[in-house]
């Protein structure tokens, strides 16, 4: 099921992220600029998330199928007067869950927090796009370091919150994409220090020797956060908190 959340998260920020991206690149390109090669990459990774999305929704619904199948001959061999169906009710338990902390409370520990870390990453501005179960909002750092998130509808907190960082190769970049995440997973918790964020990121595996992570996909749950790193085939990490229940 939280593959299926997950999808749907990547597949409304691919797709906003790459109309948007693609509309720049073609501007910029009427206009000459040197700078439509990188609206064009971000359209492309862009849309290489909105893929990703695609796949895990289509997944998690074929994987869906096969359970309530076997669950409907289990139920049919105790009572063939009686169905089972809980997929609506889980569906909307996840809706409401929340990880306990506001939209705004995240943005100012984050912003509080980041001096700490010597980086110059704020967040300066939230646009909140409604939506029907969840809000939702993205975020841009850079032109590939991508903050996004989704509220809970009826007590405006955080429902889930992750950033996608697209890596080019470069030190800055890498640097970059660690210290959003730290912050990132620093500001889900009450009074955390700087350095609980840096401990997340080890317990999930990213400094362990001989990790490959062009494949990482770990977890690890901390005080009813779920924490998670997942690599992006040719785009790069996606690091993001969401409830544990």
């Amino acid at each position: 099921m939280e593959y299926l959340i997950m999808g749907y998260a990547f597949l409304s920020v691919g797709i906003m992220g790459f109309l948007y991206a693609f509309i720049m690149g073609m501007l910029l390109l009427r206009k000459k600029s040197t700078d439509s090669k990188k609206k064009f990459f971000l359209a492309f990774l862009f849309l290489a998330i909105f893929l990703i999305g695609a796949y895990e929704i289509g997944s998690s619904e074929h994987g869906e199928k096969m359970e309530d199948t076997q669950e409907h001959v289990v139920t049919n061999e105790v009572n063939s007067n009686q169905t089972v169906s809980t997929s609506d009710e889980t569906i909307q338990e996840q809706l409401d869950s929340s990880i306990g902390v506001s939209v705004e409370q995240f943005v100012k520990t984050f912003n509080e927090k980041a001096p700490m870390m010597q980086t110059q990453l704020r967040i300066t501005h939230l646009d909140t796009n409604e939506g029907p179960g969840s809000d939702s909002f993205q975020y841009y750092f850079t032109d590939t370091l991508i903050l996004t998130g989704t509220i809970n509808k009826n007590t405006g907190e955080l429902r889930e919150v992750g950033i996608i960082g697209g890596n080019d190769g470069t030190t800055e970049t890498a640097e970059d994409i660690l210290a959003a995440a730290s912050l990132l997973i620093t500001s889900t918790q009450t009074n955390a220090s700087v350095e609980f964020g840096d401990d997340v990121i080890g317990k999930l595996g990213f400094y362990d020797k001989g990790v490959d992570l062009s494949k990482i996909d770990n977890s690890t749950v901390l005080n009813g956060i779920k924490y998670y790193v997942l690599a992006l085939p040719s785009i790069g990490l996606s690091f993001g908190a969401r409830s544990a229940k």
